[in-house]
């Protein structure tokens, strides 16, 4: 039966079952102890935990263990009030709580009378002692004080142990970044509909920086209601109304007049960005009902460097002599602009050219506490982001028109007996991007002669629905959590390409003998489906006052993935070479995975915790990965076809041509093309294990060293099937053609010693520290659960084990928050004296990390081909002055046969080679300006690499590039941003 017409049944059980997987990522739970002064249980004690800034109130009473859980409870300020027959009353102030943090409390009361009271001015404990998951927690002071370019606050992720952010994804632990979950408030928030990303387009991530409450990553041994995801979840935590009223207005600019001149420019090009915006939030009615609204925009006009390899002047005339229809062709190029040897093709062009960047962003949010025991929460976010991206082609800017909707409905229901949390989650993403060449109707060149320039039309749809519920239960020493998950995924896509030539040499150009032509036809819109459902179960423990256990187990279930008009095209047999299968079952799934985990915490003494546990998680495969490349308009009419010189002599191909006038060359009788799935195509996980020991040093350090390791499996190896043989020119299956071939044959491993250093807020200072020192290996050059390049060699995935493209072996960064006592130090308490010399602090982020892995590449009809390697030393001593990084003395082209097709594989590993290493130190410098107790004004100015150290990238990687191994950019010059925020 077709899994569409299936899975509103699904749908119905996930309802009756109470459905959830990310329940608690916006709440936090208390684990209580309270005991007499002796240390002896007392039950039957009154608890109140009391929400400072909204009056929220919930209530507990200890049992014979003497022991109470809250669970649900808002992040926030807390009051924890406990009353005893015989005691005084005992009321803990200041407890801050973030979202998923477990936190265990051990409060003595004191004996006396009931109406006496003890208060004592309490802090969240600085070590974990609940469970063996691994976590990083942004507050609210993190990040909106830390120097944050353009307010994205995605970049302070890279402060966590195990963290890498790279192209709006995240790796934890060298996990592959599609294997993340990324949420606000609960709810899915990606930026695609096709894959797991932190934001469609620009600077906000999912939400304004003034909407951030904190964000919250949780990884390692993360309980079950956490997934699925075999990583980890990051989850950002708006911010609601209180019983106070209280707003912003800011406004951030950027200039190229106090900004460092980029390193490969003569001079500084034109910046004008200008970030604006405000917030207002309080009560509707007090303890009752609370709003909060944000608006964010910016306007970016700013030249950027751009650099690459164009045709030289000399060549552009042989070749269009040889076929003036090149010439539009060539036009798209500006001339090189360094210098080059008589009778290059090609040469190196650096300059600068204008980007734009505009986007219009709204967030709404209301809080209702119906009664001490429900609350209802609803958030709506709203975005527009544009940009145009321009390239070394003039001609061939790259634009990009974003809309998103996000939204999210959250009720909480407490009682004596459970807690329960109910929620709804819609997220929808529009995407237009257009090459400008593509509207010139231009026949592309890419590939072997060292430049290339092609144009795509493309239009994403993306929407994902979920309903999410959790429920907990406290019996005796278990604190119980079950739920399950139902989420459906929408997608689809309306894309075309030029058609691409390739050229094994100048000579075949020429003469017009494409080694390979690559002809993407596109499809039109469609609608690909798939839906998760699962659920969970997890104990916490209390083995004893000091000894939690942790045990934990997910079950999902991952539907094949299909297409709402049966445009969906899978094969069969060895490696494709086979029938179609149905459309309804494109591959074998299973009906469960079963994800277990167990951990544990030991107090060891009241300021050691030894934390260990180990699990199997698990991800879904992402749309991305394969499934979108299985649609076609029709069974006879390909998405794609690669023809070889060969076959493209067969149909007469030759440049320029257009899709229109090959597609009734192909229609029902060319070659089969289609990408395939391998028929068992597990769901990608991992199994992690970890240790750690935690010492808390006073009241205001801890410190944290952990073994941290894993094993991906199941993660996305692409195959290239039917390659040309390059010594006979043909392919080895007759009708078919070159396409890919998806299959679960990818694992990595990672291990890493990881140390972090943390000192809470007091006297006016905070800092944060990590340093890791990590392995992570794959075989693949993505490590991937996505698109990852093909082996160099199909047949031999072995060849290409290597660093992952997260191996950073030594990395180390340090955060920190000073507040001048200038005042102190002076004595002043007059009004000038605060005005001039009170409110000043600095915060900063230095960070400092080796070289990530480089890969060499020869262009030839194979994807991935890489060079050899001839013996010496592969790295130039001096190339900060002359900017050759790499010898290309010891690296030598591999020969190939027809077709451009490599007749033996190049013998240097992938990823065999390391970049330059990386420091950087970004400051800040504000001023505070308090007019009352209510309102602030901070003047703020920012400076990204603050020292202006130059740090080399963008080496030059292709053998056949004219300028092989050199620097072509690097991480950026001095920026400088200022920042003027009002606050009440």
């Amino acid at each position: 039966m077709s899994q569409v017409r299936h899975w509103p049944r699904v749908w119905a059980a996930a309802l009756f079952f109470s459905a959830l997987c990310l329940a608690q990522v916006n709440t936090a739970t208390i684990y209580g102890t309270v005991t007499d002064p002796s240390g002896s249980a007392i039950p039957q004690a009154a608890v109140n935990a009391a929400n400072l800034q909204t009056g929220g109130s919930w209530n507990a009473v200890t049992n014979a263990h003497g022991e109470y859980t809250f669970t649900f409870l808002p992040a926030g300020l807390y009051t924890i009030t406990t009353k005893g027959a015989g005691f005084k009353e005992s009321r803990n102030t200041g407890i801050e709580l973030s979202g998923g943090q477990e936190l265990r409390l051990k409060y003595a009361m004191a004996l006396g009378e009931v109406t006496e009271t003890v208060t004592v001015s309490a802090e969240t404990p600085l070590i974990n002692t609940a469970n063996a998951e691994q976590s990083l927690n942004l507050n609210l002071a993190r990040v909106k004080e830390l120097p944050t370019a353009n307010r994205d606050w995605s970049s302070l992720l890279n402060l966590g142990a195990g963290m890498t952010v790279s192209n709006n994804a995240v790796s934890m632990n060298g996990l592959p970044q599609d294997g993340f979950r990324f949420t606000v408030d609960g709810a899915n928030a990606s930026g695609s509909g096709e894959s797991e990303t932190l934001t469609s387009l620009g600077y906000i991530k999912a939400v304004s920086l003034e909407a951030v409450r904190e964000v919250t990553v949780t990884s390692g041994i993360a309980p079950a209601e956490t997934g699925p995801t075999m990583s980890g979840n990051v989850n950002v935590i708006t911010k609601s109304g209180t019983n106070d009223m209280h707003g912003s207005l800011f406004e951030n600019n950027r200039i190229e007049d106090v900004a460092a001149r980029n390193q490969f420019l003569t001079t500084r090009p034109p910046v004008t960005f200008n970030q604006f915006g405000g917030s207002i939030g309080g009560p509707v009615i007090k303890n009752k009902l609370f709003y909060f609204g944000v608006f964010e925009g910016y306007r970016s006009r700013a030249f950027t460097a751009v650099s690459g390899n164009v045709p030289t002047g000399e060549f552009r005339a042989l070749a269009t002599a040889a076929n003036p229809a090149m010439k539009t062709f060539f036009d798209t190029f500006p001339l090189p602009n360094s210098g080059y040897a008589p009778g290059a093709v090609t040469g190196f062009y650096q300059s600068a050219a204008s980007g734009v960047e505009n986007s219009n962003h709204y967030s709404v949010r209301g809080d209702y506490m119906a009664t001490d025991r429900d609350m209802l929460s609803i958030r709506y976010t709203y975005d527009t982001p544009f940009q145009l991206t321009p390239r070394v082609s003039p001609q061939n800017t790259r634009t990009f028109d974003v809309t998103t909707h996000k939204g999210v409905v959250s009720y909480i229901h407490s009682s004596a007996g459970y807690s329960a949390e109910t929620r709804v989650g819609y997220n929808r993403f529009e995407r237009a991007r257009l090459d400008s060449i593509f509207t010139l109707g231009v026949s592309a060149i890419t590939g072997s002669l060292g430049f290339s320039n092609s144009g795509e039309l493309m239009e994403n749809l993306g929407i994902n629905y979920s309903f999410d519920q959790i429920v907990a239960l406290t019996r005796g020493r278990h604190s119980i959590k079950f739920g399950g998950l139902f989420q459906m995924y929408e997608s689809g896509r309306n894309n075309e390409t030029v058609p691409e030539f390739q050229f094994a040499n100048a000579n075949d150009l020429l003469a017009n003998k494409p080694s390979q032509v690559t002809i993407s036809f596109g499809v039109r819109p469609y609608t690909l489906r798939n839906w998760i459902t699962g659920f969970f179960i997890q104990d916490d423990f209390r083995v004893s006052r000091n000894f939690m256990v942790n045990l934990g187990l997910r079950a999902d279930w991952f539907s094949v993935p299909t297409e709402d008009s049966g445009r969906i095209f899978n094969r069969t047999g060895p490696f494709g070479i086979g029938p179609y299968t149905s459309p309804d079952s494109i591959y074998s799934g299973s009906k469960f995975d079963y994800s277990p985990r167990a951990g544990f915490a030991w107090t060891v003494t009241p300021k050691t915790v030894i934390r260990a546990g180990s699990g199997i998680f698990t991800s879904a495969h992402n749309q991305f990965g394969g499934p979108v490349e299985l649609i076609q308009n029709a069974i006879d009419e390909p998405n794609r076809v690669v023809f070889s010189a060969v076959e493209a002599g067969r149909f007469g191909i030759s440049y320029p041509t257009t899709n229109a006038t090959v597609l009734p060359l192909v229609k029902g009788a060319g070659p089969i093309s289609g990408t395939v799935i391998g028929q068992r195509f597990p769901q990608p996980s991992s199994i992690q294990w970890t240790m750690s020991i935690s010492r808390e040093l006073g009241k205001t350090f801890s410190v944290e060293t952990a073994y941290v390791g894993n094993h991906a499996i199941h993660a996305n190896v692409v195959r290239r099937i039917n390659q040309v043989n390059p010594l006979t020119g043909l392919r080895p299956y007759d009708g078919y053609s070159e396409y890919n071939y998806y299959d679960g044959s990818e694992s990595s491993n990672y291990n890493a010693w990881q140390n972090t250093v943390r000192k809470r807020f007091s006297n006016g200072f905070q800092m944060g520290g990590m340093y890791s020192w990590a392995r992570s290996m794959s075989y693949s050059n993505a490590a991937n659960i996505g698109f990852p390049n093909p082996p160099q060699d199909s047949t031999n995935i072995r060849g290409d084990y290597g660093p992952s493209p997260f191996d950073i072996r030594h990395r180390f960064n340090i955060d920190y928050l000073y507040e001048l006592p200038l005042l102190k130090l002076t004595g002043r308490t007059g009004k000038g004296a605060r005005l001039l010399l009170g409110g000043w602090q600095l915060s900063g982020i230095y960070t400092a990390e080796t070289g990530p892995p480089i890969n060499l590449t020869q262009s030839t009809s194979y994807q991935s081909t890489r060079p050899d390697y001839i013996g010496g030393n592969a790295y130039m001593p001096d190339a900060s002055a002359t900017l050759q990084f790499l010898n290309k003395a010891v690296f030598a082209r591999i020969p190939v046969g027809l077709a451009n097709a490599p007749l033996r594989f190049g013998n240097i590993g992938r990823n065999a080679l390391r970049a330059p290493g990386f420091w950087n130190l970004d400051m800040a410098v504000a001023k505070n300006l308090d007019f009352s107790e209510r309102v602030r004004l901070q003047l703020r100015a920012d400076m990204f690499n603050s020292l202006n150290h130059t740090n080399f990238s963008g080496i030059s990687t292709a053998i056949e590039a004219g300028n092989f191994g050199r620097f072509t950019s690097t991480r950026g010059a001095r920026v400088m941003q200022f920042n003027a925020r009002l606050s009440f």
